[in-house]
């Protein structure tokens, strides 16, 4: 539900209709000062949208619009306190203690030395949780369900909770699965530096101890674990695990991991790690499968979504009153980039070619830092790489760029040093970030989204001001708990309506797609009743409807037949190849 029908009710028509509410809803959506007066009046407007929360909880934009309010008129007038308040009746610990900690607001008495103690109580690892965060991870250390799915936002504590589960389960076989090789490295490395202790493999052909281990792996390499080594996982953790959902050769084969792990092992357990399902039933591979549920839902970050149109006009969108509010123009795109660039900044392009020919341009517009250690970066690629890579200059002028057609090594080596090293402010990239990579972005610039659906563009946006970013020694205020994220009309390098894709944001999240034809929601029905239409629409359907009856029947022959390689096909053999030819490939 949006605030647009909530304000059909007659109690929100006032605001509506209100010069004062219009006049300071504005004012916070673009970052302007407050009076007293006007910060006030808002206060109290969130107090009634609160008041409707209170009495019924179902109706979560109610306390997402006065979290907003309060949480930016706070940061406007620099008065903590309303926040700091708020934040306690809600569990939302990290602010209070943050505010606290480095003592944003003055208030020494018994009180506060009470609420102090109160906090302590939600330190894990000497990291404060929210009141959610803490539910979920007792109930996901002490129920272990055989179905269990954690649905948090970006950064919200999945990966220290899957580390505390191991660490609390010795003696046990995990397998942590993973999409991508990037995500791979980067999920070994802090295992590996969590878990000294434990035999830690990245690879299918690394088993020796088969009885106490944890795995990082692809599904394609945890399914040769499966067949060639012999082994099961005690535990299959499934990080974004929503893209089970999609229709391709890798969710074909990440269903098939999921059901073949437990018919080899019908006691085990599988959790399930997202930001984005909406309704963990839609997971269900086989009939009797039953979920429990860890879900955060108060998220403590806002985002400013600011829009550069191809008028080269900037915007802001406010997606609770659904409007844009009109901020200032720029020359053009490249201006508008380089006018809001900060310390840490993201670009995403979809194809390969884009991004490099981007990298080029805005190199072009970047001045060289004449540093000694962005020079040994870019000697260090020259020498393993080619000298005449493009990174290379660019690497000087601290940007760097990574796709899917460049060398894995290249491109775990480019991220890594975008992620530690301050000097590297700008990476460009695609779909890697939605893929759960961690980077410390602060700035967030998308020129085309073209293809990239809800869901997705949630999960980007998410990537900005991770919570160990928001809550560092480093940023005192709490201005990062309000992500900016740009969406920018880059002429040519831009395909899709920006203006559309923001406003994408106005709701909370949609109900999940459910694509793959393994899972039991699968609506084959709907796909069917498409295709006995007489138009291109019907014609689409029909070659979908092809391609689902094929992936149906080579996964029942391989269900009768534990084949070998063909576990691991690639995606035209899972997707394209009839059952009856499934043979010759083997």
């Amino acid at each position: 539900m949006t605030l647009f029908h909530i304000w059909r009710i007659d109690l929100f028509k006032q605001y509506l209709s209100s010069t004062l509410f219009e006049s300071c809803i504005k004012k916070i959506t673009l970052n302007k000062s407050l009076s007293s007066n006007e910060a006030e009046y808002l206060y109290s407007v969130a107090i009634v949208f609160l008041n409707v929360y209170e009495k019924d909880k179902r109706k979560r934009t109610y306390f997402d619009f006065s979290y907003y309010i309060i949480l930016l008129v706070s940061i406007s007038i620099k008065d903590y306190r309303a926040l700091h308040h708020f934040s306690l009746s809600f569990g939302l610990y990290p602010i209070s203690n943050h505010i606290k900690r480095f003592k944003l607001i003055d208030d020494d008495s018994l009180e506060e030395v009470l609420i102090g103690e109160q906090i302590e109580c939600y330190k894990s690892d000497g990291i404060v949780d929210t009141h959610e965060q803490n539910t979920a991870r007792d109930l996901i250390l002490e129920k272990q369900a055989a179905d269990l799915a954690f649905i948090a936002p970006t950064s919200f504590g999945k990966s220290s909770t899957i580390v505390s589960l191991i660490k609390k389960n010795n003696k046990k076989r995990f397998a942590v699965i993973v999409p991508t090789k990037s995500l791979l490295a980067q999920t070994f490395r802090k295992l590996n530096a969590e878990l000294p202790d434990r035999n830690l493999y990245f690879h299918d052909e690394m088993f020796v101890n088969c009885n106490d281990f944890v795995a990082v792996l692809t599904q394609e390499r945890a399914l040769r674990a499966l067949k060639k080594q012999g082994v099961s996982f005690d535990f299959l953790i499934v990080d974004e695990a929503h893209k089970i959902f999609d229709f391709n050769s890798r969710s074909i084969l990440l269903s098939r991991l999921i059901k073949r792990n437990k018919r080899l092992n019908p006691s085990s357990n599988t959790i399930y790690l997202s930001p984005l399902i909406s309704d963990p039933n839609n997971l269900a591979i086989d009939i009797g499968q039953r979920f429990e549920e860890a879900r955060i839902e108060k998220n403590v970050k806002e985002v400013r979504a600011k829009l550069h149109d191809e008028d080269h006009k900037n915007y802001v969108f406010n997606r609770y009153v659904q409007k844009f509010f009109y901020e200032s123009d720029s020359i053009d795109y490249m201006s508008y980039i380089l006018e809001n660039k900060k310390e840490k900044n993201f670009v995403f392009l979809r194809t390969p070619r884009k991004i490099e020919s981007f990298a080029k341009e805005i190199a072009a517009n970047l001045p060289d830092k004449n540093n000694a250690y962005l020079n040994e970066i870019a000697e260090i690629v020259s020498r393993y790489i080619h000298e005449e890579h493009f990174s290379v200059e660019y690497i000087k002028k601290g940007l760097v760029y990574i796709h899917g057609q460049m060398p894995d090594i290249l491109k775990e080596y480019l991220e890594y040093k975008f992620g530690v090293e301050a000097r590297v402010s700008f990476l460009i990239a695609n779909s890697v970030v939605l893929e759960g990579v961690n980077l410390p972005i602060d700035n967030l610039y998308m020129l085309d989204l073209r293809g990239v659906n809800d869901s997705d563009l949630i999960n980007l946006v998410g990537r900005v001001n991770r919570l160990n970013e928001v809550f560092s020694e480093k940023d005192k205020n709490l201005d990062k708990l309000v992500a900016e994220a740009h969406f920018v009309h880059a002429g040519n390098y831009t395909t899709c309506s920006m203006k559309n894709k923001v406003e994408q944001l106005k709701s909370r999240l949609k109900k999940d797609e459910v694509k793959n034809p393994l899972l039991l929601n699968h609506d084959m029905k709907k796909i069917e009743s498409l295709a006995e239409k007489s138009n291109e629409e019907g014609e689409n359907a029909k070659l979908k409807l092809v391609r689902l009856n094929q992936v149906l029947e080579n996964e029942n022959y391989l269900d009768l037949n534990y084949l070998d390689d063909s576990d691991i096909a690639g995606p035209e053999h899972t997707l394209l190849i009839p059952v009856n030819q499934t043979k010759a490939l083997l």
